[in-house]
């Protein structure tokens, strides 16, 4: 990918251009000079820089700066020496970048002697919306390695071996896509090592009250005449009280069971004497055909109506018997 622009003029191979003359000055405010402060501070670049040393520094250095940036971005594509770099060569590298990533701006002559000779009414922009989005665009210059489409001139793709190699490209470009897609995917769903490991801890934590807990309640009940016993007996009531409710659910939903049984085996009887009755008599019209389909979406919609029914009481039970799980448990242990 290239960007097509004209040629630096003198402006970028001498001394900077009149930014008062060319009407690009966008003072960067105080608020922005912060942010990118802040954030040149904090990792992975940990410049330890300060407002006014920041504000205070050279094209060159200013330039430096970015090129850091730019190289946390893509180490591959950004490490050189800028004071042997060609400014034709820093722009087209760092303004082709900027235009995959996604930074907006004219591209025009002004910005591109702005951005060779390091001026700050240029490359502060261009900081702060890098850093402000550094995590993003890092992935965005990672899949455009991949992504970014060859141009290639039609005159060549006339060779049989070159259009077969570039329909090769074209697939494996396709086949990258599908399988970052489905990466990502997967990582949205999946737990991260820190989030189970979080989770571990504090299930750690929760277990270790609990022991506490236990040992000081027995400590408070050893010397008292009758407690084992008591005991055992409240555990027992608490296991035919979990049996007494599971019998009982068992026994509503063979319930629920036996009624839907019987209400099919009630609809088949219907329908079956109303398709008897049609078949017999001279009812075979299309009125009475339509009238017949009328009453089965009628019991079609009952049906339904009473299954969303069940399905409430259903959950409501789920709900009264979760809570009763959830009750506190005298145990021996």
């Amino acid at each position: 990918l290239r960007i097509r622009v004209p040629p630096l003029g003198g402006a970028a191979r001498g001394r900077g251009p009149d930014w008062q003359s060319t009407g690009i000055v966008a003072m960067t405010s105080v608020d922005s000079l912060k942010d990118i402060v802040d954030r040149l501070n904090a990792e992975p670049f940990n410049m330890q820089l300060s407002l006014v040393s920041f504000d205070e520094k050279q094209p060159l250095e200013l330039m430096e700066i970015l090129n850091t940036v730019l190289m946390h971005l893509d180490a591959e594509k950004h490490k050189v020496d800028l004071k042997s770099e060609n400014p034709d060569a820093i722009y087209h590298r760092i303004g082709e970048f900027l235009n995959v990533l996604g930074y907006r701006c004219s591209y025009d002559l002004e910005f591109q002697e702005g951005l060779v000779t390091g001026a700050k009414q240029v490359v502060n922009p261009i900081l702060l919306w890098l850093l402000q989005n550094l995590d993003q665009h890092q992935k965005r210059a990672y899949l455009a390695k991949y992504c970014v489409p060859l141009e290639v001139p039609d005159e060549f793709l006339k060779d049989d071996e070159m259009a077969r190699l570039y329909s090769h490209y074209t697939e494996l470009q396709g086949t990258f896509k599908a399988t970052h897609a489905h990466l990502e995917q997967q990582r949205q769903h999946s737990v991260t090592p820190g989030e189970l490991k979080r989770e571990i801890q504090q299930l750690d934590a929760e277990k270790e009250q609990l022991t506490h807990k236990i040992s000081a309640f027995k400590q408070k009940t050893a010397g008292q005449l009758g407690f084992n016993e008591l005991l055992q007996v409240t555990s027992a009531l608490r296991k035919q009280q979990e049996e007494d409710a599971r019998l009982s659910e068992r026994m509503r939903e063979q319930r629920m069971q036996l009624d839907q049984v019987e209400q099919a085996h009630m609809m088949a009887r219907e329908r079956f004497a109303e398709l008897k009755a049609t078949h017999e008599g001279d009812s075979g019209s299309a009125e009475n055909m339509l009238k017949l389909l009328r009453n089965d979406v009628a019991r079609s919609r009952d049906q339904l109506s009473r299954l969303q029914r069940e399905g409430e009481e259903k959950q409501k039970r789920v709900e009264q018997l979760d809570s009763m799980l959830k009750m506190p448990v005298v145990t021996q242990s």
